[in-house]
């Protein structure tokens, strides 16, 4: 785990997962999606998940910051409204319907069980090879 100190927060940068600038992860060993506790902290507290593409749509890899595909998901706070993307490319095998009824997960566990999809990969080798680790992720964060 690597943790990051910007300002009064602190962020938890877990090392078995693979980031996207968008601030998304994914775990490489069930493919589960979901966003970051630097995304989450910034949003406040979360009041809607709202799944746009659901079991069998298929998702394009978003590793850049300002993603040019479509997004799967949306999440609403108190604050604003974001727009979620897959860090890889392939087709949806789950959504967590626990998010939906109970969205303040994502703020609560963000990386556990505020979890969003699961990707069956298309290309996974090679979209994982195009995200970030959590050294990379630290950095990233730090230096906006």
């Amino acid at each position: 785990m690597v943790s990051v100190t910007i300002g009064d927060a602190t962020y938890d940068v877990p090392d078995n997962l693979k980031y996207n600038k968008s601030h998304q992860w994914v775990d490489p060993s069930n493919m589960k999606v979901g966003i970051t506790d630097y995304a989450q902290k910034a949003l406040k507290e979360l009041v809607l998940v709202d799944f746009m593409l659901g079991t069998g749509d298929s998702v394009e890899a978003a590793a850049d910051a300002e993603p040019s595909v479509e997004p799967f998901a949306s999440v609403e706070s108190t604050k604003a409204v974001s727009d979620i993307y897959s860090p890889v490319a392939g087709t949806i095998k789950e959504t967590n319907s626990a998010v939906e009824d109970d969205p303040t997960l994502i703020n609560s566990s963000p990386t556990g069980d505020g979890w969003l999809i699961v990707v069956e990969p298309s290309n996974k080798d090679g979209d994982l090879g195009n995200l970030l680790d959590a050294n990379a992720y630290a950095d990233f964060i730090k230096s906006l």
